[in-house]
């Protein structure tokens, strides 16, 4: 029986609590009917909803969390802390939109069409 002191074992539950805690996947091992094993990685990728502020008079996104803005420029999209001072918003209050994204602007033609503008 392992001491549960030892540093081996100290070492082996750190290492599986640290992989819990970040969402580490190990793979998974299966079976085939002729008795092979077939190991296959298992993406634990977790999926959060992320909220931005949807500004739509300026078609301007922000993300309080990143403390970024998102502006389109030129036809290109940009980003950074602070707005341009071209970028004038106005005293209405933004749309609050939950996206499975960290970039906004993928999905600027639908949030667009269901929060038009004036």
């Amino acid at each position: 029986m392992p001491r549960l002191c030892s540093p081996s074992f100290v070492g082996f539950a750190l290492a599986l609590g640290i992989a819990g805690l970040t969402g580490c996947s190990t793979g998974t091992t299966s079976v085939m009917s002729d008795g092979s094993a077939e190991a296959s990685a298992t993406a634990s990728a977790v999926h959060r909803s992320h909220q931005f502020y949807y500004y739509p008079e300026a078609q301007v996104y922000r993300d309080c969390e990143a403390n970024r803005w998102y502006w389109m420029e030129s036809g290109q999209w940009q980003f950074g802390a602070t707005l341009p001072q071209t970028i004038v918003l106005d005293d209405k209050a933004p749309f609050a939109v939950e996206l499975n994204a960290d970039d906004p602007t993928a999905d600027h033609m639908t949030i667009a069409t269901e929060y038009p503008g004036p």
